[in-house]
Parts: structure tokens; C-alpha cells; sequence
């Protein structure tokens, strides 16, 4: 009884720290485009495999935080008419991405991309950088394209 109270305590304790430090900040991003707001990443499999996935939804703080930030359509919108425009994103099925962390493949949201990339809007290469890095963080090979 008194150990069960004591990690439950140590639980709560640990708990409270992680929202007082990072609160909702700590969530994984499924990383956005140039156009459209970075969503909540909501589950993660296979992690530095030749089959990592991960999955994203939208949430509002994400479309509240890009409007902020200007980041959706890189536009200037009245943060408002930005947040009211694009809530409806919440609703939008997941978003997908996948990796092969040992051949440097990576598909986001139906686009493949073969690493090394340039790390640029108009090819993606942002995007699939952002998705790969988080999929396979342990990957040893070049992940940017050298000029």
C-alpha cells in the first residue's frame, strides 16, 4: 500500500513538472508545407527501421499557433479570420508518413522522396527532411544535398 502511494506520487509529481515545463509543447510535430500548419504527431511505430510510420491530426492549438506565426499560406491573415479559415482542418482525415530508415526513403502524405534532398519548399525536401528526422533519428547517411 505505501509503495503504490509512493509511485503514484512520484507519477503525479512527474507529471505536473512536464506540464509546468513543456505543456503541450512537447508534442511531436507532424511536420507542415509551406502552405498548411505543422499538425500533432499521434502515433509512432518502428522507429530506426526499414518500416517506421507515424501519423498525425491537426489540432486547433496547431492552427492557432501557424496563424501567429504566419505560417499558413505564408500570408499575413488577421490571426481570427486565419484561425476561423483554417479550424477545419481538425476534421481532416490523418496525416501519414513513412520511412525506410536503412535504404533513406521517406513518404509523406503520398510523396516519395529519396535521401539525400535538397531541403527547399518547391521539392518537398523540407517536409521530408523534418518527417525522416523524426522517423530515423539514428540514420548515419547524408539527409541534405551538398551544393
Amino acid at each position: 500500500m505505501r509503495r503504490a502511494n509512493y509511485v503514484g506520487s512520484l507519477f503525479v509529481a512527474a507529471f505536473a513538472e512536464i506540464l509546468a515545463v513543456g505543456g503541450p509543447s512537447m508534442a511531436v510535430e507532424f511536420p507542415g508545407t509551406c502552405t498548411t500548419p505543422s499538425a500533432t504527431v499521434t502515433q509512432i511505430t518502428g522507429i530506426n527501421t526499414s518500416n517506421a510510420r507515424m501519423q498525425g491530426q491537426y489540432t486547433l492549438p496547431d492552427i492557432i499557433k501557424a496563424c501567429r506565426e504566419g505560417h499558413v499560406e505564408q500570408s499575413d491573415l488577421p490571426n481570427n479570420i486565419c484561425i476561423e479559415r483554417y479550424s477545419q482542418l481538425t476534421y481532416s482525415p490523418p496525416l501519414l508518413a513513412s520511412a525506410d530508415c536503412v535504404e533513406g526513403w521517406v513518404n509523406v502524405q503520398g510523396q516519395q522522396t529519396k535521401l539525400p534532398t535538397r531541403e527547399d519548399c518547391a521539392s518537398g525536401g523540407t517536409r521530408a527532411i523534418s518527417a525522416f528526422q523524426t522517423l530515423c533519428p539514428s540514420y548515419g547517411g547524408d539527409i541534405w544535398l551538398k551544393d
